[in-house]
């Protein structure tokens, strides 16, 4: 839906600064690389490592720290548009089929 990709572009641009902010670039690109420029999973682990000369482990790592802040983002983009824990849940279950 509209609402999804306005949500999610936003919370792809804050996690963008979040972790600027933090000196940790890298954790960005390895998530935009792996998780919003990969098509059908054509994007390795190796390759991600390869290319930004970092290790197979950094890669993990940083998709693992930036998964969890780009759900940070997106909860506290929604925070701000919804009354109540009860509406969060219901945006979040929207957004992401209950996950």
């Amino acid at each position: 839906s509209a609402w999804r990709t306005v949500v999610l572009d936003r919370a792809t641009r804050l996690l963008s600064e979040r972790l600027d902010a933090q000196g940790k670039r890298v954790y960005f690109e390895v998530f935009k690389r792996y998780d919003l420029e990969a098509v059908d999973g054509d994007t390795s682990y190796e390759a991600i490592a390869r290319e930004l000369r970092i290790s197979i482990d950094d890669v993990k790592n940083y998709l693992t720290r930036s998964r969890e802040e780009f759900r940070n983002a997106v909860r506290s983009i929604l925070c701000e548009s919804v009354g109540s824990p009860e509406d969060l849940s219901q945006e979040w279950d929207a957004l992401f089929g209950g996950s």
